[in-house]
C-alpha cells in the first residue's frame, strides 16, 4: 500500500459525491412551481449556496487535518499499523455500502423512496437554508470518520487522497447517469449489477488488506509470515460471501416489493426502467453551469418583465406507468433535456397551453433524503390526489405560496398567490405517489410558508426537533429498528473515532512533554547514586524491629554496624514490612497498582489509597500515601501514553530503555525527582524502590538505573515468594500466624 494514501480519505470523499450530486439535483427539480425570475433566482441560489455549503465544509476539513496531522507527527511504528488496518477496514465497508447504493441509485433495486412529491420552497431563505443544511449534513457524516486518519499524515497523503476520492466520486456520479439513461431493463440490469460487482471485489481486496495490517500488531505469533498470507485471504472470502449476501436480498425484496405493487411478473419491467435524469440536475452542472451564463445576459432577463407561463414539468413527483416505454417515453426525454432554456422563453412575453400529458419523471434520491417525503409503494398504495394549481407573481416579482386542503379526502389544492389583476395559470388533476399523512405534511408545510420569512433558529429547530414527525409515524417497527442501529452505530463511530484521535494527539503532547523533563530526572534520580547516602538496617538483628536509618554513604553504615539495604535515604517505604512487600510483589506490582490506578477514575484518590492498603499490595498507611500521590500524578500526566499503549496492544509493557517512551518512562519524568513538573518527589517519599533495592522487576531497567552497593540478599530475607498474585496469600497467611505465635 503506497505510504502517501490512505484509502479512507479515498472511499470517504468518494461516498460524498453522488450523495451531494443527487441532494442538488432534488432541490433543483423541486423548482418547477417557480416562474419567471422567481424560477432564474432559485436556480442561483441552490447553485449559490450549494457551492457555499461545500467549499465551506471542505475548509473545515482541511483546517481539521491540518491541525491534527501538525499535533500527532511522529507516532508510534504500531500505532501507524493501527491507523492503516483501520483505514483499509473504513475503506472497505464505505465501498460495499457504494455496491449496495449504485444499483438503487441507477434503478434496479427497491427503495421506499423511489417516487418522492417534491418539496414545495416558496421563500428563497427557506430554500437556501435547505440546501446549506443538507449539504453540511452529509459532511458531517464522513467529518467524524476522517478524524483518525489525519494522524501523522504529511501533506502529500492528504491532498492525493482526497483529490483521488473526488475524482473516482465524480466518475461514479456519472456512471449512474449514464446508467439512468437506459431505457431498456436488461441494459440498465447489467449496467448496475457489473458496478456493484466491481465495487464488492474492491471492497475484498480491502479488507484482506486491513486484516493482515492488524494482524501485524496484535496478530499471535503462528499467524506470521504465509500465515498471515491464508488469514487476509480467508477474510476476504468470507467477507464476499457476506457481501453476495446482502446483494441478493436486496435482489429478492426488490422483485417482492415490485409484486406487491401490482406489477405483475414483468420482472421489475415498469419499475426498473429509469428515467432520463438531466446533467443540469447532476452535480458538476448543477453547481458550475449557472457560472458560465453571461452576466449581460443574466441582467437583461432579470430586468425585462414578462408574462408567466406554466413550466412542463410537475412539481411532484409522479409515478410512471407500468410498461411506459418507446416513443413517448423518448418524446419525454427531449421535452426535460429542453427545459433548460425554458426559463429564457416563459420571459420572452408568449404563453403556452398545458399539456395533456405533461412530463413525468423519476425522482433519484438518497434513502436518507429527509426533504423528499415519499410513498410506500407496497404498504400503503398509490393515492390519486387532485392538484389546482394557480401561478403568477406579484409587483415584486417574487412568489409567495400558500395552501389548502378540500373537505374531503380527494386531494390538496395548491395555491400560489396572483398578482393585483388575479391572472394565473390554471393547473389541476395531477396524480402523484404519496399518503395521507404525507399529504398532511405537505400543507402544513406550504401553510408555514405564508407566514412572514423564517428566522434561522426556527428552521434549524423545525430539522432537529419535527421535520420528520409524520413520515417517522407511519414507518414499520421494523424499519425504525433499523434507523435507530444506524444512528447508535453512526453516534459510536463518531464519538469513538473522535476519542481514538484524541487520544493520539494527548499522547504525542506527553511524549513531547516526557523528551523535555526525563533527561533532567534522569540526571537527578541516578547519577551518582551509588556514591550518596544510603538505608541501612542493623547487623545484628534481622527482624521486623530491627533499626533501619539513613547514613551518608556506604562506608559510614558499614563503619557503625549496619548493612546497606537500598541507595538514598530512607523514606516511608522503607520499613521492615513495606521492604518486604516490595520484594514479593516485584512481579506484579506494576500491574496490580495500575489496576488500583484505575480506580482513580470513578473512585478518586481514596479508593486508589484503599486499592493500595488492601492484597495484594497492603502497604501500610504512610507508605500508601506516597504511591497514592505517584498514580494521581502519572494520571495526570501520562493518561493519554496509557491509553495509547492499549490501543498498540502495549499495556503491559512498562519497561524503561534509551529512545523509547512508555507509561514508566513518563511517570520518572514527571513524578519521580524533587522537585518534578506532576508531584514533590516519588523517590524521596518512598525511600524504597526496587531500582534502589537492586531488584529486578516486570520493567526492564538499563544497569545505570540500579543500584549497586546493596549488601543484603532478598531471599534469605524474605523467602523466594511470589511468582504471581496467587502465591501472595499463602504466604501473608504464615506471616500473620507467625506473627500471633
Amino acid at each position: 500500500m503506497p505510504v502517501n494514501f490512505s484509502w479512507a480519505m479515498f472511499s470517504l470523499f468518494a461516498w460524498l459525491v453522488p450523495h451531494v450530486s443527487i441532494e442538488v439535483g432534488q432541490y433543483r427539480r423541486s423548482l418547477s412551481f417557480w416562474l419567471g425570475v422567481n424560477f432564474r433566482e432559485g436556480k442561483r441560489v441552490v447553485s449559490k449556496h450549494a457551492l457555499i455549503a461545500i467549499v465551506s465544509a471542505l475548509l473545515v476539513i482541511i483546517g481539521t487535518a491540518i491541525g491534527v496531522a501538525l499535533t500527532t507527527k511522529e507516532l508510534d511504528p504500531n500505532m501507524i499499523n493501527i491507523i492503516e488496518g483501520m483505514s483499509l477496514f473504513l475503506a472497505a465497508v464505505v465501498t460495499l455500502i457504494l455496491s449496495l447504493k449504485s444499483p438503487k441509485w441507477i434503478g434496479v433495486y427497491y427503495s421506499r423512496k423511489r417516487a418522492a412529491p417534491q418539496p414545495l420552497f416558496q421563500c428563497t431563505k427557506v430554500l437556501a437554508f435547505n440546501v446549506r443544511w443538507s449539504i453540511w449534513r452529509l459532511f458531517c457524516r464522513v467529518y467524524f470518520s476522517l478524524l483518525p486518519f489525519y494522524c501523522s499524515a504529511n501533506a502529500a497523503k492528504i491532498t492525493v487522497s482526497m483529490i483521488a476520492g473526488l475524482a473516482f466520486g465524480f466518475l461514479m456520479d456519472y456512471i449512474i447517469y449514464l446508467g439512468r439513461r437506459k431505457r431498456e431493463t436488461s441494459p440498465s440490469i447489467m449496467w448496475a449489477m457489473g458496478m456493484a460487482f466491481f465495487l464488492v471485489i474492491w471492497s475484498c481486496a480491502l479488507f484482506q488488506k486491513g486484516t493482515r495490517f492488524i494482524d501485524t500488531v496484535w496478530g499471535r505469533n503462528e499467524w506470521k509470515g504465509s500465515k498471515n498470507v491464508l488469514l487476509g485471504v480467508i477474510s476476504a472470502i468470507l467477507w464476499f460471501f457476506m457481501s453476495l449476501f446482502v446483494h441478493c436480498y436486496l435482489w429478492l425484496r426488490t422483485k417482492r416489493m415490485v409484486e406487491e405493487v401490482g406489477l405483475g411478473n414483468g420482472v421489475l419491467k415498469g419499475y426498473l426502467a429509469p428515467a432520463h435524469t438531466r446533467k443540469g440536475e447532476r452535480l458538476a452542472t448543477s453547481l458550475f453551469k449557472e457560472m458560465l451564463v453571461s452576466y449581460r445576459k443574466r441582467r437583461s432577463q432579470e430586468s425585462t418583465p414578462g408574462k408567466m407561463m406554466l413550466k412542463q414539468t410537475p412539481a411532484l413527483a409522479t409515478v410512471k406507468e407500468h410498461g411506459e416505454e418507446g416513443s413517448d417515453g423518448e418524446k419525454a426525454d427531449d421535452l426535460e433535456d429542453a427545459n433548460e432554456d425554458f426559463g429564457d422563453a416563459r420571459e420572452d412575453g408568449f404563453d403556452t397551453e398545458q399539456k395533456e400529458q405533461p412530463e413525468l419523471f423519476d425522482v433519484i434520491t438518497d434513502d436518507d433524503d429527509e426533504l423528499a417525503k415519499t410513498a410506500d409503494s407496497a404498504g400503503l398504495g398509490i393515492v390519486a390526489v387532485s392538484l389546482n394549481v394557480i401561478r403568477s407573481t406579484n409587483d415584486s416579482g417574487r412568489a409567495k405560496a400558500c395552501n389548502s386542503t378540500n373537505n374531503g379526502t380527494d386531494g390538496v389544492n395548491a395555491c400560489i398567490s396572483t398578482n393585483d389583476d388575479g391572472g394565473g395559470v390554471h393547473l389541476s388533476n395531477k396524480t402523484f405517489a404519496s399518503t395521507p399523512s404525507k399529504l398532511s405534511s405537505i400543507h402544513e408545510e406550504a401553510e408555514e410558508d405564508n407566514s412572514e420569512p423564517p428566522t434561522a433558529c426556527s428552521l434549524i429547530g423545525k430539522k432537529c426537533c419535527g421535520c420528520k414527525q409524520n413520515e417517522w409515524k407511519e414507518r414499520s417497527l421494523t424499519e425504525k429498528t433499523i434507523v435507530i442501529i444506524e444512528w447508535i452505530l453512526w453516534v459510536g463511530i463518531a464519538a469513538g473515532f473522535t476519542f481514538f484521535t484524541i487520544i493520539n494527539i494527548g499522547a504525542q503532547a506527553q511524549v513531547a512533554s516526557v523528551n523535555r523533563w526525563y533527561p533532567i530526572a534522569e540526571a537527578a534520580i541516578y547519577t551518582d547514586m551509588d556514591l550518596g547516602a544510603v538505608c541501612a538496617i542493623n547487623e545484628a538483628a534481622f527482624r521486623p524491629n530491627s533499626i533501619i536509618t539513613t547514613f551518608s554513604s556506604k562506608e559510614d553504615a558499614n563503619a557503625a554496624g549496619f548493612k546497606v539495604l537500598h541507595c538514598g535515604a530512607c523514606g516511608a517505604c522503607s520499613t521492615w514490612h513495606n521492604l518486604r512487600l516490595e520484594w514479593w510483589t516485584r512481579n506484579y506490582l506494576a500491574a496490580e497498582s495500575a489496576r488500583c490506578a484505575k480506580k482513580s477514575l470513578l473512585g478518586g484518590r481514596n479508593a486508589v489509597y484503599e486499592c493500595l492498603m488492601k492484597e495484594p499490595i497492603q502497604f501500610d498507611a504512610a507508605c500508601s500515601e506516597c504511591w497514592t500521590d505517584d498514580i494521581i500524578c502519572t494520571k495526570n500526566n501520562c493518561a493519554f501514553i496509557y491509553l495509547q499503549s492499549q490501543l498498540i496492544n502495549k499495556v503491559g509493557k512498562f519497561d524503561v530503555a534509551p529512545g523509547e517512551i512508555t507509561s514508566a518512562t513518563c511517570e520518572e519524568a514527571h513524578c519521580e525527582m524533587d522537585p518534578a513538573p506532576g508531584v514533590q518527589g516519588f523517590v524521596n517519599c518512598s525511600g524504597a524502590t526496587r531500582r534502589r533495592m537492586s531488584i529486578t522487576s516486570t520493567i526492564k531497567r538499563p544497569p545505570e538505573q540500579q543500584c549497586n552497593i546493596g549488601q543484603v540478599n532478598w531471599t534469605d530475607f524474605f523467602g523466594p515468594c511470589c511468582d504471581s498474585v496467587d502465591n501472595f496469600y499463602p504466604a501473608m497467611a504464615n506471616v500473620r500466624a507467625d506473627e500471633m505465635r
